[in-house]
């Protein structure tokens, strides 16, 4: 900047130099006390405190300078400049201030949401531990368990099972066998019908007539069966798997009894009683096995 003929400029490179050794200091002595995070904000203020007491200490040399100038009798315009000048600066000042705040705000959220974050990768490393673990346990376990099949392997057929695949297989015989053994005896089981019929009500039982109630002989365990179905998940949850297959074991005991009742009584409907029975024994019998 001009000032006019014969001035010179302040002389402030001692000023200044002091100011650093100042900042310089206030840095090294926050140095041991404080982590990098506030160093650097440390840092950043230092500097802006350095700076503004330059200006200042700029200010107050200029203004002395004028004094002297217009003691000289320097024109008056010089002096106008120079708080022009004063005053763009202190106004760069205050943005540059607004603008370091502005930073520092920023720098904090920043710092913030790096706290959120190493917060979720301490629970995603926390949830990783504990996969590991139990991927460690499930390998164990699997171990333990091909052990357990090798020795089984190697101790053969043994009696229990030998009765537990007998127990199985004895359990869907049961179905099966009651689904389709009525087929065969169709005409003896008819023939039955028509002479119970004719000693009840002393008239002949016609051929549709007989059909339809062999018909309703074999539906009876179907439906039977549907009731014994719905009925299963109750009963084994209430008694247990083996309890309920013992307790259904005596209800295909008592669907036998009918049946095998059925020509001593002379009584179609204990038959479809009977049949009706064992549908529910059956039914049972499958929701417990499986």
């Amino acid at each position: 900047m001009r000032l006019g003929r014969g001035s010179r400029t302040p002389d402030r490179p001692l000023s200044h130099a002091r100011s650093r050794d100042n900042v310089l200091t206030l840095i090294r002595s926050r140095g041991d006390e404080t982590t990098p995070e506030e160093d650097d904000e440390a840092t950043l203020r230092a500097l802006l405190i350095s700076l503004q007491n330059q200006i200042t200490i700029m200010s107050i040399q200029l203004n002395a300078r004028l004094d002297q100038l217009q003691q000289r009798g320097i024109v008056a315009d010089v002096q106008l400049e120079t708080s022009v000048a004063l005053s763009e600066i202190r106004s760069q000042l205050r943005e540059l201030t607004k603008s370091v705040e502005s930073c520092q705000t920023e720098v904090h959220e920043v710092k913030r949401d790096m706290a959120n974050i190493k917060d979720e990768l301490h629970v995603v490393q926390q949830v990783k531990e504990e996969i590991e673990e139990l991927r460690e346990y499930v390998d164990r376990l699997e171990e333990v368990t091909h052990k357990r099949k090798l020795h089984l392997l190697s101790q053969g057929l043994t009696f229990f099972l030998t009765y537990t695949i007998l127990s199985a297989m004895l359990g869907m015989f049961q179905f099966g066998y009651n689904t389709g053994v009525i087929n065969a005896p169709q005409k003896e089981i008819e023939t039955f019908v028509k002479n119970v019929y004719k000693e009840r009500y002393l008239s002949e039982l016609s051929e549709e007539g007989a059909k339809q109630l062999y018909s309703i002989a074999v539906a009876v365990f179907a439906i039977g069966g549907m009731l014994g179905g719905f009925s299963g998940g109750s009963l084994a949850d209430r008694f247990g798997r083996k309890g309920g297959l013992l307790l259904n074991s005596f209800i295909g005991i008592a669907g036998g009894v009918l049946m095998g009742t059925t020509k001593f009584f002379r009584s179609y409907e204990i038959l479809f009683i009977g049949r009706f029975v064992i549908g529910i024994n059956c039914g049972e019998l499958i929701v417990q096995l499986w």
